[in-house]
């Protein structure tokens, strides 16, 4: 199993300003349109996933101090390549709350998954969610 290190590239770390969901979700697949690592249809497939399988974390039971963290992600088709990509924004964009849909989270930090293998998605995301949710041991 590969580990997360493999999937981030530093130049696939943005920081950005959003006045919303979609308008975050326009840059973002702007950003990864230019560079080769999603197809056209990404964007819409991300506003639909997003709206029928939230992605936002609240991160406040591991401390107050945190970002609350959101994951989107689409279907492999919409990828060319296997990556994350981070992105931190200036002011927080809300979502909802993957554990509990009808709540919202104001959500500043994101890891993009873009996957185009079956194989490795559920790897990707379950070893994101260890990163996040598991202390150091």
């Amino acid at each position: 199993m590969m580990g997360l290190n493999h999937f981030f590239e530093k130049d696939l770390v943005f920081c950005l300003h959003a006045d919303n969901q979609e308008d975050l979700f326009n840059q973002v697949a702007n950003l990864l349109e230019e560079r080769h690592i999603v197809t056209f249809s990404y964007k819409n497939a991300l506003i639909e996933r997003e709206m029928a399988f939230p992605t936002g974390l609240d991160m406040n039971f591991l401390g107050k101090d945190l970002p609350n963290v959101a994951i989107p992600h689409t279907d492999i088709v919409h990828n060319l390549a296997e990556k994350v990509v981070v992105v931190r924004l200036d002011q927080p964009v809300t979502f909802h709350n993957m554990i509990v849909p009808s709540n919202e989270v104001q959500v500043s930090l994101l890891f993009f998954i873009i996957n185009n293998s079956n194989a490795s998605q559920t790897n990707i995301l379950a070893q994101l969610m260890d990163f996040l949710l598991l202390p150091e041991t």
